[in-house]
């Protein structure tokens, strides 16, 4: 054979064999893609559930945290009501179930 003839026919045969690793390329890779996206779709979810969780925790937490400093004023307020009614710290204390020495510092904070 002559060498253009065999120039040609190396180039066909390399061109065969490239065609055939980059369709066995593209093969792989959208057989992956296949195989992990709903893997991936799933992690995601997974991942958005987590932070939908922990941002209801904390609403939790902070309504909690709301709910007891609204508790705490309403405690000082009725303390100041029944001093201002002329209640001692003693009958406060017992009224109230606590200590005359919390309600002292009650009283000297308001």
């Amino acid at each position: 054979m002559n060498e253009p003839l065999l120039y040609e026919d190396s180039l066909k045969h390399y061109n065969d064999l490239k065609n055939s690793l980059d369709t066995a390329q593209q093969e792989g890779y959208q057989q992956a893609w296949a195989e992990y996206a709903a893997k991936l779709e799933e992690e995601q979810k997974r991942t958005e559930q987590e932070k939908q969780r922990a941002e209801q925790e904390r609403m939790l937490k902070e309504e909690a945290l709301l709910s007891l400093e609204n508790e705490r004023k309403t405690f000082v307020q009725s303390v100041l009501n029944m001093h201002n009614l002329g209640l001692d710290k003693a009958q406060i204390a017992q009224i109230t179930n606590r200590s005359i020495a919390e309600i002292e510092v009650l009283l000297e904070k308001e």
